[in-house]
């Protein structure tokens, strides 16, 4: 049992506990730990409450609630006209559910408004996700080209930066957009995935195969049962 005070640090070792565990793949540990780390300071510590549902939209979007993921959040959103840190830092995280949920304009806007910010405050982390939230977007309006390029810089950018997961993880979303398309250079790309796979700890490849998102087709046309098996692949052996 977890015991709790009025102390305004009380929460955070549930929820610091919670990001660590969706990091290792244990998503319901991380929604256990998340479902009481709010309530257990009577502080009000908005902080606290973002940390703890920045990480509440992740596991909507990796169950597939981005209506939920995206309300979530957005109640949580800059409270005066400053630009709070904690709120650029999930802002990729409602874009992508803009995109899943297809409300694409909506996602365009706070793309940018993500990459702006982050930008402007030096957030590399913060800007590389929104950049492969973007390459999704640009899949989901058949902007191929551009969908490309995005993808391509997020994967010498997260290199740049030695941050293997999100470079396998555009590298993944990268091949659904080429597998949708049937393009030829699919065989290719699944060849740059297993290389990038290979670099990552297996508890890094457990919350991979635990999300939904690298999986989802930010389309109109949602790729059959195969295909996505296909795309699979590869993260599925790389875990036996």
């Amino acid at each position: 049992a977890v015991e709790t005070s009025d102390s305004w640090f009380t929460p955070y070792p549930s929820i610091q506990l919670a990001e660590l565990r969706l990091a290792q793949g244990r998503a319901e540990e991380a929604e256990r730990l998340l479902a009481i780390a709010p309530s257990m300071s009577t502080t009000g510590d908005l902080q606290a409450i973002r940390f703890a549902h920045r990480l509440l939209a992740r596991l909507d979007l990796i169950n597939r609630r981005p209506r939920q993921a995206r309300q979530r959040l957005e109640r949580l959103l800059d409270q005066s006209e400053h630009e709070e840190s904690q709120v650029t830092e999930f802002l990729p995280i409602v874009a992508e559910a803009c995109v899943v949920s297809g409300d694409l304009f909506e996602a365009e806007r706070v793309t940018a408004e993500a990459m702006r910010r982050a930008s402007k405050n030096a957030a590399v982390i913060v800007l590389l996700e929104a950049l492969v939230v973007r390459a999704r977007l640009r899949a989901a309006q058949r902007r191929w080209q551009d969908a490309e390029q995005d993808f391509g810089e997020a994967v010498r950018k997260a290199e740049d930066v030695f941050y293997p997961y999100l470079q396998s993880r555009a590298l993944f979303e990268w091949g659904v957009m080429c597998q949708q398309r049937g393009d030829e250079r699919r065989t290719a790309m699944l060849a740059s995935l297993d290389a990038a796979l290979a670099a990552l700890p297996s508890e890094q490849l457990k919350a991979l195969a635990g999300s939904a998102a690298p999986l989802d087709v930010v389309s109109a046309t949602p790729l059959s049962d195969a295909e996505r098996a296909a795309c699979a692949e590869l993260l599925a052996r790389r875990l036996d």
